[in-house]
């Protein structure tokens, strides 16, 4: 029996990186898993991946930007599999859109990383509140405790964590708890791409992070298997930093 087995979750975001560490990590500790994504192709893999290791998992194409495919989504879980417990709010748009202020794609980038985590959860509340459950939301040091000059995703991600708060101080009694992860870098391929063209910043970041790396998207799946098992049982509202000691090394 795994620490999560007899639960549902719905994992946003999940056909690659944290989403899909986070994904095959729910399926290993005995979750069925709804593998939400617009890429279609990472979902057969990741939903493949999931099923040969003998978990149950189905794969659901979904823009998380609009309500009415998010409504579908929920709709598919609780078909397949006939309840909801956990719901992981992990899609959104890279922070290497939009650069400079000209470019700023601020309603793209609004409806993605912060509107989509609001109604997944709207969409959500009804069927957790049977069983009681937990949301997981995925932010970052950029919307906690480091400015950052991307402004659509400096506000994107801290809207996260005042959504989280919110969420779990209007459905605590529920039985509903709400966290975020607030993530420094971590070795996805969206990271890869950007120290494709700018190698020499993950330099400076190993030089200064007190552990020397950027983590690893299994890392942040571990917490976040943390944060929707039994175990957080006590813990609502909070906004856990997981970025290798970056943001206090100054």
């Amino acid at each position: 029996m795994g620490r999560l087995a007899g639960k549902t979750a719905i994992v946003t975001g999940a056909a690659s990186g944290v989403g899909e560490a986070t994904a095959i990590r729910f399926a290993q500790e005995g979750a069925e898993v709804v593998v939400a994504d617009m890429n279609s192709e990472g979902l057969e893999r990741v939903v493949s991946a999931i099923k040969a290791a003998g978990g149950r998992a189905i794969g659901v194409t979904v823009d998380v930007s609009d309500p009415v495919q998010i409504e579908k989504c929920v709709a598919d879980a609780i078909a397949a599999f006939g309840k909801l417990n956990i719901v992981v709010n992990n899609a959104g748009m890279p922070s290497s859109h939009g650069t400079t202020f000209a470019e700023d794609p601020w309603d793209k980038g609004i409806a993605t990383t912060l509107s989509s985590v609001y109604w997944v959860s709207k969409a959500a509340l009804p069927f957790l509140k049977v069983q009681g459950g937990a949301i997981v939301n995925i932010s970052s040091l950029a919307g906690n405790t480091m400015g950052m000059p991307v402004s659509w995703y400096a506000s994107a991600k801290a809207g996260v964590v005042g959504l989280t708060r919110s969420l779990a101080t209007t459905h605590g009694r529920s039985g509903i708890r709400t966290n975020a992860i607030c993530l420094g870098a971590v070795d996805t391929p969206r990271l890869r791409k950007i120290l494709d063209v700018l190698p020499e910043q993950e330099a400076i970041h190993d030089k200064r992070s007190p552990i020397g790396r950027v983590g690893r998207p299994e890392e942040i799946a571990n917490v976040a298997l943390f944060l929707a098992s039994d175990e957080s049982s006590y813990i609502n509202g909070e906004a856990i930093v997981a970025d290798g000691g970056f943001a206090i090394a100054g």
